[in-house]
């Protein structure tokens, strides 16, 4: 079966990318985790988030604050005997594959039902809905 269109194009996004890290000051110590196209908002170069991992059984990831969503990335080990556990909460989200458990709390309330995640090719991205918030008056 020929490769679909948007494989073969990522593929070549990940050859670019990798020359550029290559190219890096210090890119010994450089990582990708993953690759996210964000379309539909702005974001704030300011929003990144890397986790303060506080043991080595903690799951690393990535974590972007949109306008109206959070974006959350992590990577699955290579030969994952079965599916992680992600367990989208209206207060953030527990991440757990086998023995090793992480829990991200978020500053906003996740509207649950528009939320989602997707697997592919050992990637977890995490699309996170915040909920709209409702003034009284």
């Amino acid at each position: 079966m020929p490769p679909e269109p948007t494989d073969e194009f990522m593929e070549k996004i990940s050859k670019i990318i990798e020359e550029i890290v290559k190219n890096l000051p210090d890119h010994e110590n450089a990582h990708i985790m993953g690759c996210a196209i964000i379309t539909g908002g702005p974001i704030d170069p300011g929003s990144f988030r890397m986790p303060n991992i506080p043991h080595k059984d903690a799951i690393p990831y990535e974590l972007l604050e949109g306008e109206d969503r959070f974006y959350l990335t992590f990577t699955l080990p290579p030969n994952l005997n079965s599916a992680p556990d992600i367990d989208i909460r209206t207060d953030g989200v527990s991440l757990r594959i086998g023995e090793r458990e992480t829990t991200i709390p978020l500053e906003r309330t996740v509207d649950i039902i528009h939320s989602y995640y997707s697997i592919r090719h050992n990637v977890v991205d995490i699309v996170l809905k915040k909920a709209m918030i409702r003034q009284v008056m």
